[in-house]
Formats: C-alpha cells, sequence, structure tokens
C-alpha cells in the first residue's frame, strides 16, 4: 500500500516541478545586451562571454534559470565575469545575423569545427562558426577562446563558476 502512495507522490511532485518556468526575462537584463552582433569581439574587457539565444527557444528556455541567477550575481558584484546577451533575432534579425558567421560545409563535423576554432582563435565573426540557440562563446583577448553548446553543457558551465 505503501508504495503506490510514494509513487504518487513523487510523479504529482515531478509534475507540478515541470509545470513551474522561469519568470524573469531577458528584458530586465537588458544592461547586459550586446548592442549589436558586430560587436561580438569588440568590448573592451579581457575576458567575457557572450550567450546568444532566442524567445522563442525551448532550449534558451532551459538555460534561463541558471544564466539569470549568474547575472543576479554579476548584478551584486558576488561575480566579475561578464556575460553579455544577444538575440540572435534582434536588430537585422535571425538570417543576417547568422550569415556573419563563418559558414560550414553542408556535410560539417561541428566537434572538427569548434576544435579548428581553438586552436586558431578566430577575432571576428566571419572566423566564427555559429551551430544554434543557446551558445556561449567566450572570449579572451579579443579572439575565440571557448564554446559552450546547448543545454547541457551551457547549464554544467554556469553551475561550476
Amino acid at each position: 500500500m505503501k508504495k503506490p502512495a510514494i509513487l504518487i507522490s513523487f510523479l504529482f511532485l515531478t509534475l507540478v516541478s515541470c509545470g513551474q518556468n522561469e519568470t524573469r526575462s531577458y528584458s530586465e537584463y537588458s544592461n547586459f545586451f550586446l548592442d549589436y552582433i558586430d560587436n561580438f569581439y569588440q568590448i573592451e574587457e579581457e575576458h567575457y562571454f557572450i550567450d546568444l539565444y532566442q524567445v522563442e527557444c525551448s532550449h534558451c528556455e532551459n538555460v534561463k534559470t541558471n544564466l539569470f541567477n549568474y547575472l543576479d550575481k554579476l548584478n551584486s558584484g558576488e561575480k566579475t565575469l561578464k556575460i553579455y546577451l544577444f538575440d540572435l533575432n534582434s536588430g537585422d534579425g535571425g538570417v543576417p545575423n547568422r550569415n556573419k558567421f563563418k559558414v560550414k560545409s553542408a556535410n560539417y563535423d561541428r566537434n572538427v569545427l569548434i576544435r579548428e576554432m581553438e586552436q586558431t582563435k578566430p577575432s571576428s565573426l566571419n572566423e566564427t562558426y555559429y551551430f544554434g540557440t543557446p551558445s556561449l562563446y567566450e572570449i579572451k583577448d579579443g579572439r575565440f577562446e571557448n564554446l559552450y553548446l546547448g543545454e547541457n553543457e551551457i547549464n554544467g558551465f554556469l553551475n561550476s563558476l
């Protein structure tokens, strides 16, 4: 008798927790917005991150809580390494913004291209590959340093900061 009651309680709690979405929005963090995609490598800081997102992206939605928690710590002075936000559909829009990145071949291997960027350390968008959202690009000394791609990698990284 106890097992079904425990199972039902567990299922209820799981469903309730899945139904809770992040209530904060990107607009609340406008002081962290990257104003224009062309400024990707132009920020006058030694070390920073750029989070590429789309408002209507379910995977981006799954990163928001950890991202916003980090930005809150940045606002309070608890953290100092900045993360800038850029909605890929802002400004000129999604396709024009995507077209500023380096073109990938039709049958590309994402890991090979990421390793290429890690080795060549691009300093411009036309040398940098874009793979989708959410993406967290690490920039150091005006050059590509690292890429965290997708909700699992980004959440894991943000939790480690």
